[in-house]
């Protein structure tokens, strides 16, 4: 299947995805591939639910909110904008004018231009092979805010800083008080304010037992070394093993861009790289003085976009 769109946007995290309402706004079409199996990028991967204290007009807003309100901008321009989630692209060849880039679901994605939007690389998430063959909707590897946990029972997996993140926030902003903490060592790998918060807050936790059996509903873990057996129920079992990065793979393309010393990509004023009608956006790309912001990131997707649309009126 052969898939027509105007740019091809390489990451679905907040620059990816203003650049395709940007586009959208100015009439150009995008189509959107993430490896992950949800938009929002590093921040929602790695920091969901902490506060964000530099985005403008807000006080502070929370990489969830933040990525909920872009999800429906998307949602509203559906002959603009298609998104494939959990895809990687196996390669990229030129035809003429256009770039053909096939997709790991068997799809062929035709366009002139593209963006990459990969920040640092793809977080994908850890998990163990028990995790792996558990597909169930109410596992989470990602916060997937407050509404959707409200006075439910969760379970969190993990025993570092994010784990307890998840565990303290969910107490503190009230969203529940059935937050149960599992951790497969003696002792947390957090800092100690964050575990002395955990008794404050009322979180059961269970040190040093690990996981031995899931179902859709029930976690069954086992002491290591006390053989102990504990059938815990959750509602939503929240997962955070830690994540691992991945970057694009092994595409000839890709790799005639120039890069600099860190290996990031260099650009121009409109974010172009050397390699013509590709472009660099956010944490992929590196020039003097550059502010690692999210904002800065959906900034670049708006110049480049504005580029392309010039480049579509001028040449065809």
């Amino acid at each position: 299947m052969i898939i027509s769109k105007d740019v091809l946007i390489i990451g679905g995290g907040p620059g990816g995805m203003y650049s395709s309402i940007i586009g959208a706004l100015i009439n150009v079409s995008s189509f959107i591939v993430e490896s992950n199996d949800n938009l929002g990028g590093q921040p929602m991967q790695l920091y969901a639910e902490k506060d964000i204290y530099d985005y403008p007009g807000f006080l502070t807003i929370q990489p969830y909110v933040l990525t909920e309100g872009m999800k429906e901008q998307i949602k509203s321009y559906p002959d603009k904008i298609e998104v494939s989630l959990k895809t990687t692209i196996l390669d990229i060849v030129k035809d003429g004018e256009y770039f053909l880039t096939r997709l790991s679901n068997d799809e062929i994605v035709k366009t002139r231009f593209i963006i990459i939007a990969t920040g640092s690389g793809s977080f994908t998430p850890v998990k163990s092979d028990l995790l792996k063959e558990a597909n169930y909707s109410n596992i989470h590897y990602v916060f997937q805010g407050e509404k959707q946990y409200k006075n439910k029972k969760i379970v969190i997996l993990g025993g570092g800083d994010s784990a307890l993140d998840w565990a303290n926030y969910l107490n503190e902003k009230n969203i529940t008080n059935d937050v149960v903490l599992v951790h497969r060592r003696e002792e947390f790998r957090a800092r100690q304010e964050k575990i002395n918060k955990l008794s404050l807050n009322n979180t059961r936790t269970y040190l040093n037992f690990d996981l031995s059996k899931i179902s859709k509903n029930n976690i069954v873990i086992n002491g290591i070394e006390s053989k102990e057996e504990i059938i815990i129920p959750y509602e939503f079992l929240l997962v955070q093993y830690g994540q691992e990065i991945k970057r694009l793979g092994d595409i000839d393309i890709l790799k005639q861009i120039e890069r600099n010393r860190i290996n990031k990509i260099n650009i121009d004023i409109n974010c172009k790289t050397n390699v013509e009608n590709i472009y660099a956006i956010g944490n992929s790309n590196d020039f003097e003085a550059k502010p690692n912001l999210i904002i800065c990131a959906a900034a670049e997707g708006a110049r480049a976009m504005y580029s392309i649309r010039k480049k579509i009126r001028d040449n065809f």
